[in-house]
This record gives C-alpha cells, structure tokens and sequence, in this order.
C-alpha cells in the first residue's frame, strides 16, 4: 500500500535533485507541519496509480514564487516581478520537472503512476478529511516553503 511517508521521502529527494540542475541555492529540510497557511501560492501536479491519485504541490508565498522563477529563469533579484501567466508557466515547469524525478524514484520502489499536467494556484487550499496528506516545510536556496503530498485512494469499496 502507497502511504504518504513514502511519496513525501520521494518529493523531498525528487525537489533536491532537481533545485540542484536548476541552479537554487540547496536544499533545507525543515520538518513537519500541521496546517497550510491561509492564502499560498504554488505548483501542483498529479501522479496516478490504479488505486490512489497522488497530488504534490511546492508551494511559498507571491514573493517566494517570484523568487523560484526568477532563479530557474536566470533573472537577476533586482529585475520586475514577472506577470502572472509566466510566473504561472515557471512555477508549472519547476513542478514537472521534480514531478519526473518523485515518478522515477517512485518506480524504483515498485510504484507505477502516469505523470498529469502541471497546474498552478493561488489562494486558500481545502484538504480533504479522506485524503492523507504531508505537509513539510523545506528552505530552497532563500525561499521558505512547503512540500506538499496529498494521497488519494480512488477504490470503492
């Protein structure tokens, strides 16, 4: 059976091996936490099995974001924020990008899923009392922020 602990060791190797091709500043591994904050900002992107759906999300706040793809775009700290639809387009390849490398790892354990499309949001996140979930806050390079592991079982009982 797929649990969390194990989608969320994968995301955090996943994140790390990817900040690093990218060019970020390393990775800190801060810990569990509880609850999301209210309003966040971040890439989600789903991995399916046969039985569970598997939702990852890196997520920080506006600036955090701005800062993630401003690094990933080679962008200089002083340069203007970018507008919404490329932030959105950095912040969705970033999530891709480690999504290959959770997918990989994933494999290497005897877990098969199929990768789905990026998606990124801004605002408050609902979680769902039938869902398991992670929650851990991670340091990427000066970018406080959080990785996210939500699992879904999609059988029927």
């Amino acid at each position: 059976m797929l649990c969390a602990q194990l989608v969320t060791a994968a995301v955090i190797e996943g994140l790390g091996e990817s900040i690093e091709t990218l060019g970020y500043d390393g990775l800190e591994v801060k810990g569990p936490i509880e609850s999301l904050p209210e309003e966040v900002v971040g890439g989600y992107i789903s991995l399916a099995g046969d039985t569970y759906c598997v939702q990852l999300g890196v997520i920080s706040s506006l600036a955090g974001c701005q800062r993630l793809a401003a690094v990933m775009l080679g962008l200089e700290p002083g340069d203007d924020p970018l507008p919404d639809s490329d932030l959105g387009d950095a912040i969705g390849e970033l999530s891709n990008i480690f999504a290959g490398t959770v997918k990989t790892r994933l494999h290497e354990a005897g877990v098969s899923v199929q990768l789905g499309l990026p998606m990124f949001c801004a605002g408050h996140v609902e979680v769902s009392q039938d869902d398991r979930h992670q929650f851990t806050a991670i340091q990427i390079g000066d970018v406080e922020a959080i990785a996210v592991v939500y699992l879904h079982n999609t059988t029927t009982a």
